[in-house]
């Protein structure tokens, strides 16, 4: 008999086969988590785009079916028993085969919509979103003034963040970019002055603000008006660019917080000669620097120099007064597409920046935040779009490169779309909506890791007393010398014998009121009657005459000379006064005038 015969006898007699504890088979249990998170079919857009060329399935009748079926083949596990050929199965590989036959292929072009996530943090729009490069950890910030950082590793499926912080106190949050390295992340609010955190949060750099009394923008050490964008070189990862509404977009030094390193004044043909810098963007070779107006005009310059005048510039582009929300440079350094609050997205060539290469209409947009990114292959162009509250869903549209052909339509949560970044490395697509919600779309069969680690793992176990308090503030507050246990019961001490005792200034040990000093009786001022009954009562000293107040004690000073007599006694006993009190005639004439009036 062989040594596998034995081990399989063995465990048919349910006798231990190895050492230590074995591990529990959760494959079944991931699968069902994820699997809640299936979109609905109504939700899942009718056609879309694959590696073969083909649309996805309708959602007919029978195409339902066929799906519910393989969902209960999927979920379809036998049970191990004590019998040697029992093995638990699942529908993976039929799953599988099943693609081959559809000609799906796990590339880059499949979208990955099958499946969401919501994750629930933010009380309002989330306008900030940015991924690290590895993709495992993400930051969004909202209009609630909040910055929130993700760990897809760390998290379980209760999905929340691992740290908040506020910025800048009372300042919507505008922006958040992650460096080329992931160890650090820039944060833009509508202050002036824009802030670098490390990736676990905390706070680096505080970069300096403008003096505001300066006219000319160049000759300012920083931003003097709201930021509106923040931008990290794409190769120097000590460079950094920031837009503001002060008309500039400014380069600076991650280690030099004091003063940037160059100034961009962007002169407008609007009155006054500026125009608020909505949005920016560095190109993916790090050569070109584009920036994005509120006078609807793009402006293109040399990431090298010279500053003073753009090297491209295309007026028009958008309608004018309608700030310009995102711009954004395909890999091909040369493809640029823009999105403008005037409700459209439009594609440029900036080897021929005369007219756009194609638009697309009708994209409403209530956000100066919304942006347009470009998919991981450069083959799709996708952007949020807004609806007002309580109208329906929000929508994040997909747009072939080339013609801006609406490829997909995809209902993303229950309001408006700010933000949409598709991550290449994992391969999701994670959006920011208006009701503070982020949004994780992902395919099981195409994404990696992502959200995919953090819905399978499940809450770790709290105690019951944590249990029943699920809120913080809900848990009582206990001070111990409040309790009885700890209260003195002292026997025989009534009312009447506490009253006195606090009456005795020895044994309430009452201090000593002080002999001098300003104030009566130990308090310095008066209370409030007091002071309106001063008020009230009218000070009559000013309208008595002086002469008569003193002539007043001339009795009592001539019977009882104390002061003035003893000093005159022996030179001059018998006192001389003055006939008149007035020095000339036009006083005395005055004073009788003011008698008979």
């Amino acid at each position: 008999m062989s040594g596998e015969t034995d081990w399989d006898l063995w465990a048919a007699m349910g006798l231990p086969t190895g050492f230590g504890k074995k591990a529990k088979d959760n494959s079944a249990r991931d699968q069902r988590a994820i699997e809640e998170t299936r979109r609905a079919p109504a939700d899942v857009p009718k056609t879309g785009t694959n590696s073969g060329g083909g649309s996805r399935k309708g959602t007919t009748p029978a195409n339902v079916a066929e799906d519910e079926e393989e969902k209960e083949e999927d979920s379809d596990v036998k049970v191990a028993g004590t019998g040697a050929d029992d093995e638990i199965t699942s529908g993976s590989e039929e799953e599988d085969e099943e693609d081959e036959e559809e000609g799906y292929d796990d590339g880059a072009d499949r979208l990955p919509i099958s499946h969401q996530a919501t994750l629930k943090d933010h009380m309002k729009t989330v306008s900030a979103l940015s991924i690290d490069a590895a993709g495992s950890r993400f930051a969004t910030g909202g209009r609630d003034c909040m910055v929130k950082l993700w760990d897809f590793n760390g998290m379980d499926a209760s999905l929340r963040p691992f740290r908040s912080l506020e910025p800048s106190s009372g300042n919507p949050v505008r922006d958040v970019q992650f460096s080329m390295s992931g160890d650090q992340f820039l944060v833009a609010s509508t202050s002036s002055q824009v802030k670098l955190y490390d990736r676990d949060g905390l706070e680096i750099a505080e970069y300096v603000k403008g003096d505001p009394y300066i006219r000319d923008m160049r000759h300012t050490k920083g931003h003097i008006a709201a930021l509106t964008g923040c931008r990290w070189h794409p190769h120097d990862k000590k460079t950094f660019i920031t837009s503001s509404l002060d008309s500039t977009i400014r380069i600076w030094d991650a280690e030099t917080k004091r003063t940037q390193k160059q100034v961009i004044a962007v002169k407008s043909k609007l009155p006054g000669g500026r125009t608020a810098i909505t949005s920016i963007a560095f190109s993916p070779d790090g050569k070109l620097i584009v920036g994005g107006a509120a006078d609807g005009a793009l402006r293109i310059w040399k990431s090298s120099g010279p500053f003073l005048q753009p090297s491209q510039t295309m007026e028009g582009a958008h309608m004018s007064g309608a700030a310009i929300s995102s711009v954004a440079f395909s890999v091909d350094n040369v493809t640029l597409a823009t999105r403008g609050m005037d409700d459209t997205l439009k594609l440029w060539d900036i080897r021929k920046f005369t007219k756009p290469l194609a638009s697309a209409t009708g994209l409403l947009n209530f956000f100066e935040e919304t942006n347009v990114t470009f998919s991981p292959n450069d083959r799709y162009i996708l952007t949020g779009t807004s609806v007002k509250k309580d109208e329906g869903p929000g929508k994040m549209c997909v747009f072939e490169k080339q013609t801006l052909k609406k490829v997909e339509e995809v209902e993303v949560g229950r309001s408006s779309v700010a933000r949409v970044l598709w991550h290449g490395r994992i391969n999701q697509i994670v959006a920011g909506t208006g009701d503070g919600s982020v949004q994780v779309l992902y395919d099981p069969k195409v994404s990696l890791a992502g959200i995919k680690v953090a819905v399978v793992k499940q809450p770790k176990r709290r105690g019951m007393d944590v249990d029943l308090y699920t809120d913080d503030a809900a848990r009582p507050i206990i001070t111990p010398h409040a309790l009885p246990m700890f209260k003195e019961d002292i026997p025989g001490t009534g009312k009447r014998k506490r009253e006195k005792m606090r009456t005795d200034p020895m044994k309430s040990k009452k201090p000593d009121m002080p002999i001098t000093g300003p104030g009566r009786g130990g308090k310095v001022g008066t209370n409030l009657t007091q002071h309106i009954m001063r008020s009230k009562l009218k000070n009559t000293m000013r309208d008595e005459d002086p002469r008569e107040a003193i002539l007043r004690h001339a009795e009592e000073a001539a019977a009882d000379p104390y002061w003035v007599a003893p000093a005159y006694k022996k030179n001059q006993p018998k006192p001389v006064l003055a006939e008149s009190v007035f020095e000339d005639e036009e006083e005395a004439l005055r004073s009788e005038k003011k008698r008979r009036q």
